[in-house]
């Protein structure tokens, strides 16, 4: 190792391999070693000023073996050589050599930050070598039957088999029992142990850590009745046991948090993939944005030159009850100007009444013309046509304005895409591949499976299915086999099917859970309420309740609200958020007729992980949140959707704890006054949501009779047990 590391920490080590000499060796063997030493400084302090002979992978093992060698003939030059001691010799300078290159490569993939994903098999094999030659010491001191090294070894091949498959844990197993054995050749079977132990853990680590656990333990028994070595006998059964033990309570998600190496790209370039998508959709974001503000310009631009355009009513009179006229060389020719100012003179008459009679004309006209009549029904006919055209065109300039909001929203969200895609942290490739064979071995033909790690820690799985029936493998089965393959535990997932495609979310177990309740009652006691509520958990663990009251009572404002929940849950569903959703949805009721179309929008999204609370309204009442027994009022000042073009809604945040309600209503419950509703929060806000929910409404239409539709939802947080 002396060869292997680089500056100052070369003294380090060789300070420390003296002490361990001097400790446990004889004089001879001390005297050897330290000249090796001092022959390796020397060769490092020649040679290594030599960038290019420093950096070639054959430096450090040759300084490592002409020194040794040396070292090794000379002292048996003094007291004596034989054939043995000369092959001796040699194979321990090859051995120092060997160990030096395999040194030499982990530590320059250390320095140069390789992420473990890209390292060569060399530099594997260096950390490998490095962890084995840490529990060779340990293996030194035992305590009664307990050996920490040989511990150790048993339960990192274990945790190996567990995270990264049978192959890799068998070839460490024999790794490390080989080291084993050149310490102390009476411990040949601890390389079998490890190796064959190591490739049955692997295999059964599909069952998850009971599966290792016995196929070590059986392995173990195996090899103790074939040698029957009464001697090391009871100490490795106590080892296995022991580490076994060990293993079964150690929490394999704590190794997504250890950073051996210095995380970098990794080499199939997931990262660069990622980069490269971010940018594009950051431009297409941009492009959309522009093709927004731009084509909102052109309809502003568009609607100020048609505005006040009125040129082409008195033009269509004219063309026809002036055309044939024997005094229209008089009218347009002699005296054009005072024409057209009696033309303009009909306007305010027209606008106030919507038509004119021949005694409401100007006095030119009566005076003069000729046809008056036909003049006043010329006119009522093509102001009535410039009025219909008016409409036309503010019509089309809404409709162009709708269209740059929707860009400006789907701008948004490839933008809020974008920064989602920033965030992804991780893909577990380990889960990945056991949560692919655990549904694989249940029949399941995936399109495509991966498992995320993102924010602290926490794990998402995804996965698609083609041709693929729900009742065929039930949700609760798929859910065991995702959590027995990771080890961890899961919410039931969120499905959302596309044609014959069904694509299962499934979120770690959230800290929260809600009870909720909806109570109605419609007004003058009809069937239909014009209120409508859902309440939904998304694939982010997000609980939603959305509430919207449409314009009027019964079967019509049923009609809007039933349409802006249904929109928005299918918007939020899809990954929208709720400022982006409620702009598409006022955009669609704005041009859906042309009766006028609102609704009201109370949202509510609570973080079941964090407890974190997001209210949105437009033209929503006020929402009561009982937060540590206090009732604390939120109310903004909004309109509902489908008024105006753009509309803001407004949100509130704030966290709230286990045993915290949140009461959403519409506005019939607080129209007459609500300090009915205060009081059943602060002395009744025990009940159960549901009973909470309909008292609400109950005293609501004893105290205040029922003057609108009444609806209420109360949702309480809960501690996840």
């Amino acid at each position: 190792m002396v060869a292997a590391v680089p500056g100052i920490g070369a003294y380090a080590v060789a300070a420390g391999a003296l002490a361990g000499v001097l400790l446990y060796s004889s004089a001879t063997l001390f005297v050897k070693y330290t000249v090796a030493l001092c022959l390796i400084g020397t060769a490092k302090w020649l040679f290594g000023f030599r960038k290019s002979a420093a950096k070639s992978v054959f430096f450090a093992p040759l300084i490592t073996f002409f020194p040794c060698l040396a070292a090794s003939f000379g002292l048996h030059a003094l007291i004596g050589i034989t054939v043995y001691d000369a092959m001796l010799s040699l194979a321990e300078a090859a051995m120092a050599a060997f160990f030096s290159f395999f040194f030499a490569q982990s530590i320059r993939a250390y320095e140069e930050k390789i992420a473990v994903s890209d390292l060569s098999v060399s530099q594997k094999g260096g950390f490998l070598l490095a962890f084995g030659l840490v529990l060779l010491p340990l293996s030194a001191i035992p305590i009664g039957y307990f050996s920490l090294g040989k511990t150790l070894a048993v339960l990192a091949v274990l945790i190996l088999a567990s995270i990264a498959g049978a192959t890799v844990a068998s070839v460490s197993g024999m790794v490390w029992g080989f080291l084993f054995v050149l310490a102390n050749p009476s411990l040949l079977f601890l390389t079998v142990l490890l190796g064959f132990g190591g490739l049955l853990a692997g295999m059964f680590s599909v069952y998850g850590k009971a599966g290792p656990a016995i196929a070590m333990m059986g392995v173990t028994g195996l090899i103790l009745l074939v040698t029957y070595n009464t001697e090391s006998m009871p100490g490795v059964l106590f080892d296995a046991c022991v580490a076994c033990a060990l293993f079964l309570v150690f929490p394999l998600k704590w190794l997504s948090r250890l950073s051996i190496l210095p995380q970098a790209h990794s080499s199939d370039g997931f990262d660069d993939i990622k980069k490269a998508y971010m940018t594009r959709i950051s431009f297409l974001s941009e492009a959309l944005q522009d093709v927004g503000v731009i084509t909102g310009q052109v309809s502003d631009r568009l609607d100020k030159l048609r505005g006040n355009d009125t040129s082409g009513l008195f033009e269509g009179v004219c063309r026809k009850v002036c055309s044939d006229c024997g005094l229209k060389n008089y009218c347009w020719v002699k005296v054009p100007n005072d024409t057209v100012k009696a033309f303009s003179d009909m306007l305010p008459v027209l606008k106030k009444n919507g038509c004119i009679t021949p005694e409401e004309l100007p006095e030119q006209f009566k005076n003069r013309c000729c046809r008056s009549r036909d003049l006043a029904s010329q006119t009522n006919v093509c102001y009535n046509e410039h009025i219909a055209r008016d409409a036309a065109r503010r019509r089309i300039g809404e409709v162009r304005h709708v269209i740059a909001g929707q860009f400006s929203a789907m701008a948004q969200v490839l933008d809020r895409l974008s920064g989602e895609l920033a965030d992804v942290r991780n893909v577990d490739p380990s889960a990945t591949r056991k949560v692919r064979r655990a549904l694989e071995e249940l029949g399941l033909t995936l399109s495509f499976c991966y498992c995320l790690i993102g924010d602290v820690e926490r794990m998402t799985v995804e996965f698609c299915v083609e041709s693929f029936s729900r009742e065929s493998v039930p949700d609760k089965l798929l859910t065991k086999a995702v959590c027995d393959a990771t080890e961890r535990e899961f919410e039931p997932p969120t499905v959302s099917q596309i044609h014959d495609r069904l694509r299962y979310t499934f979120n770690e177990l959230a800290n929260y859970c809600v009870q909720t309740a909806v109570y109605q009652i419609p007004h003058d006691k009809s069937r239909i309420c014009g209120d409508t509520c859902a309440v939904f958990t998304d694939s982010r663990q997000f609980c939603n309740v959305i509430l919207s009251d449409g314009m009027g009572k019964g079967r019509a404002a049923a009609v809007d609200s039933a349409m802006t929940v249904t929109l928005v849950t299918k918007l939020i569903k899809a990954g929208f958020d709720y400022a982006d959703s409620v702009k598409m949805i006022n955009s669609a009721l704005l041009v859906k007729s042309d009766d006028e179309s609102l609704s009201t929008v109370d949202a509510a999204q609570l973080d079941l992980y964090t407890g974190k609370l997001t209210l949105l309204k437009a033209g929503a009442p006020l929402t009561v949140v009982v937060k540590d027994r206090r009732p604390l009022l939120v109310e903004k000042s909004s309109v509902p959707i489908g008024i105006v073009d753009p509309v803001q809604p407004e949100q509130t945040e704030m966290y709230l704890s286990a045993g915290d309600l949140v009461i959403m209503m519409s506005d019939g419950i607080c129209e007459s006054g609500f300090d009915y509703l205060l009081e059943i929060l602060k002395h009744d806000n025990a009940l159960p949501v549901d009973e909470l929910a309909k008292k609400i409404c109950d005293t609501c239409v004893r105290e205040n009779g029922i003057k609108d539709d009444l609806s209420v939802v109360a949702v309480r947080l809960c501690t996840n047990l």
